[in-house]
């Protein structure tokens, strides 16, 4: 049987879920890619997110590395 204590944390786990879900529900994307990689030219293949495809600016995490300290 559970205490109060249980419950209230139960109740409490509900809401926090329902947010994240909210969150995610809501999170935009702003990737402008167009199928080839900003360094090397690659193609770059659309990943799906929120049920939306998007099409990335790098083809690899080497290419975005290359990319991001070039930008500092």
């Amino acid at each position: 049987m559970s205490d109060e204590v249980d419950i209230a944390d139960e109740k409490v786990q509900l809401f926090i879920d329902a947010a994240i879900m909210t969150a995610k529900r809501q999170a935009t994307v702003n990737i402008k890619g167009d199928g080839t990689c900003i360094v090397c030219g690659a193609p770059v293949e659309a990943i799906m997110f929120n049920g939306k495809p998007v099409v990335g600016r790098w083809c690899s995490l080497e290419c975005r590395h290359i990319s991001e300290s070039e930008e500092s």
